[in-house]
């Protein structure tokens, strides 16, 4: 169980890790990684070729239902692993991984076995179906891993649970692994802060991007994430001046005129997948996304093309930033169906309950992405206003807007 032991393996694997890493252990349920030297802004920390990353190439079987057949082949790979103990390739790694028990603050955890507290979390999430379908995917996971051979062999070698095992992976699959790589030994180990510009770049590799001093912690970034996601799947959420609500937008995909096609083809183009409301500002990935799904013939020739950025990062036309505007605003207030009554079970939770229970935590969230709401529909309905150009002082509604 030796950060030394580990490195050693991926260095003599074909991948290097840097010498002035290190980590930092006076926790072991929450382990960082810390510059040990002084490191220059461009130093690679580390290469992890893909043969290191726990991955799995076997096809799930068809009844494995296509949203968890990712987590499927994962946990069973995992459970062979296992299975083989200090024969596994991966033992220096396996053995460095945080322990089951480690995980007992996980939502997921304490919703696992306290089944009967999600009357509370209903009153006051609007995540509780999130949280129902993902327990109710890992009941279907463990039912469905009873069919693997690898099952009874797992239980047998290890003298542990079907149950236990599959919890476990997947608490780790969902708290450390990548959609593109898996589970990736040392990158797993940064933890995250949405101020960090790094990212893990294909071929699994990380670059500073910043001098360290030595001492001084190392922070990646996972992307752009809901807070209660991050929250469901990492055991924790950052509280910050920017905090986040992921927002689905409705998709495109019309084919039928020339502009439809002109529209799927640069929605496609768009570099974000995900899109969030910010506390902070307008995510502007929503606006580019609703400006070309907004198009009009009459705004064909108005489009400015340049090779410094995408037509859709300017304004098109009037007529084209209103329908922006009207189908923004529709959209924040679809998605912000709280009640009044939801808020003030969230507000009575928060004083009722420890602010290490889970129950705190989601009703602090509730909290959060309220104001986040509110946050973006007033500054949705000034901008309306302003293109408007009323020459006097008005206040707006939602329904008035949507007579």
């Amino acid at each position: 169980m030796s950060f030394d032991k580990l490195v050693n393996w991926v260095n003599q694997n074909g991948g290097f890790v840097s010498p002035k890493l290190a980590m930092d252990e006076t926790d072991k349920n929450n382990r960082s990684m810390y510059a040990k030297e002084k490191i220059n802004s461009g130093e690679q920390l580390f290469l992890v070729p893909p043969l290191l990353c726990i991955q799995s190439n076997d096809t799930a079987p068809p009844e494995v239902p296509l949203p968890i057949q990712r987590d499927y082949q994962l946990i069973k790979e995992l459970l062979k692993q296992w299975t083989l103990g200090d024969k596994s390739f991966y033992e220096p790694y396996l053995s460095y991984l945080p322990s089951y028990s480690s995980f007992i603050t996980n939502p997921m955890y304490h919703l696992y076995f306290h089944r009967q507290e999600l009357v509370l979390v209903q009153k006051i999430s609007l995540y509780a179906p999130l949280i129902q379908q993902k327990l109710s995917q890992l009941d279907l996971l463990i039912q469905l891993m009873l069919n693997e051979p690898i099952a009874q062999q797992y239980s047998a070698t290890t003298n542990k649970s079907l149950q236990e095992g599959v919890l476990y992976a997947y608490l780790l699959i969902h708290s450390r692994s990548w959609n593109d790589f898996g589970l990736v030994p040392i990158a797993d180990l940064l933890q995250h802060t949405y101020k960090s510009t790094m990212f893990l770049e294909p071929g699994t590799k990380m670059v500073a991007k910043v001098e360290y001093e030595p001492g001084q912690k190392i922070f990646d970034n996972y992307g752009v994430i809901d807070d209660m996601l991050l929250y469901l799947g990492f055991s924790f959420y950052e509280t910050k001046e920017n905090d986040m609500v992921e927002l689905s937008l409705p998709p495109y995909d019309k084919k039928e005129t020339q502009l439809d096609q002109f529209k799927v083809y640069w929605l496609s183009q768009l570099p974000h997948r995900k899109y969030v409301l910010s506390s902070k500002e307008i995510y502007p990935p929503i606006i580019h996304y609703l400006r070309i799904v907004s198009l009009s013939d009459k705004d064909m020739s108005r489009i400015i093309w340049n090779d410094t950025k995408p037509f859709y990062e300017n304004l098109i036309s009037l007529e084209n930033e209103v329908e922006v505007i009207k189908q923004l605003i529709y959209l924040v207030s679809k998605a912000k169906n709280f009640n009044q009554e939801m808020v003030d079970e969230a507000n009575k939770t928060m004083q009722l309950f420890s602010p290490s229970s889970v129950h705190y935590h989601f009703a602090k969230l509730t909290l959060v992405h309220e104001k986040i709401f509110k946050n973006n529909i007033e500054v949705l309905l000034q901008n309306w206003l302003g293109i408007l150009q009323v020459p006097f002082d008005v206040k707006m509604t939602l329904s008035g807007l949507f007579k």
